[in-house]
């Protein structure tokens, strides 16, 4: 039977805090929650699975990147509610069925972070299940598997991001589900100055060269110094 042990919310925390593991930061994602659709190439999503607490990285949210587990547990912005819901309800973190609210994680390279939903009980539930002596396994959640043109995107950073010369379009051009799961493939298109390209040429861009107003001020400077 689920049980919350402890006197107080707040002797909960103090004891969390001894973990050796409070320490560790939350990392961000590789990319931005708004830009993540656009370097997507495949995508799964499964409605219900477990999800072991220990391999979450981090959180897509920006507030929470950089804070360490115990400073999220301290001063995370719904923290207190959700502090309360497990001091009511400890049973929530040891279903087995769906969790509601919906708790979800985006998955790249065996890797987990925090995706719409559940930041305040991801952590909560990790120091919980962790206190209790139990794997800091979760069941009923949903989780989105990605993989990412990590190169490309890199490249487009480089390039300015929205305010370059690079730009980048992507479309669905496959579809599976089932019950429980859906499967996406994407097609990436890649562009210079509005002009659609091959990937290649996309990452081989170099703006001093592929920029034209950058040729056309350069032939005026030589001009003007054989004057």
């Amino acid at each position: 039977m689920a049980e919350f042990r402890w006197r107080s919310v707040d002797d909960f925390v103090e004891e969390a805090l001894g973990q050796s593991w409070a320490g560790k930061t939350l990392h961000s994602f590789p990319v931005p929650r708004h830009f993540l659709n656009f370097f997507t190439t495949e995508k799964l999503w499964s409605g219900s699975v477990n999800v072991d607490l220990e391999r979450v990285k981090g959180t897509l949210h920006p507030d929470y990147v950089g804070m360490s587990w115990g400073e999220f547990l301290q001063k995370g912005k719904r923290m207190g509610p959700n502090l309360s819901m497990l001091e009511a309800n400890p049973g929530y973190y040891l279903s087995k069925g769906h969790k509601e609210p919906t708790m979800s994680y985006v998955v790249h390279d065996g890797d987990y972070w925090v995706y719409t939903d559940g930041n305040h009980r991801t952590c909560i539930g990790r120091f919980y299940l962790d206190l209790m002596g139990r794997e800091t396994v979760l069941s009923g959640v949903e989780t989105w598997e990605v993989k990412l043109d990590l190169e490309a995107y890199g490249k487009w950073c480089q390039a300015g991001g929205i305010h370059g010369l690079l730009g980048i379009e992507s479309e669905i051009v496959a579809r599976d589900d089932g019950p429980g799961w859906m499967k996406e493939k994407f097609g990436l298109k890649y562009f210079i100055h509005g002009k659609q390209v091959e990937r290649r040429e996309f990452l081989e861009f170099d703006e001093t060269v592929k920029s034209s107003w950058w040729r056309f001020f350069r032939t005026l400077f030589r001009r003007a110094n054989t004057v």
